[in-house]
């Protein structure tokens, strides 16, 4: 008998552990998000997510002045930088929408595909070439700067 209470007092309530580490992963997820989500709004590189992969090896070699002449050309083009996304984003619903048709048109869908493939190219155009002309203004001894380490 007293066997018994000794097992039932140290069985695991495994519904409430899991609950609780459930509450706390969720926690320290949450955590997370909101950092990222502060620290993107507090960062002086104040462009669009897609400009902002472009300027990460910059940012990491060159002053801040420089990065921000960077940030003011990229800013510039920001608009038809969102164009090209909202334009995705668009084709991205239309192939959905061709994709759940009973009889879906492969045609449609491919040619829906290769114009994502033109916006995509045409976004990458937009963003390398308005971040290469704002490099290329930079003083020479800043853009050295720029080149790969000796080995």
């Amino acid at each position: 008998m007293m066997a018994e209470r000794l097992v039932s007092r140290t069985r695991i309530n495994w519904p409430l552990v899991v609950l609780t580490a459930s509450l706390a992963l969720n926690g320290v997820l949450a955590g997370i998000l909101a950092t990222s989500y502060f620290r993107s709004a507090d960062d002086t590189h104040r462009v669009s997510r897609p400009l902002r992969l472009e300027l990460r090896s910059f940012a990491e070699r060159l002053p801040e002045e420089s990065v921000d002449r960077i940030v003011a050309r990229l800013a510039a083009v920001e608009g038809d930088a969102e164009g090209h996304i909202a334009r995705l984003r668009a084709l991205r619903r239309e192939i959905n929408g061709l994709a759940a048709e009973p009889s879906p048109d492969r045609t449609a869908i491919d040619r829906r595909f290769a114009e994502i493939r033109q916006e995509v190219a045409a976004l990458q155009a937009l963003v390398q070439e308005t971040t290469i002309d704002a490099v290329l203004e930079l003083p020479p001894d800043v853009r050295a700067r720029l080149a790969p380490p000796a080995e």
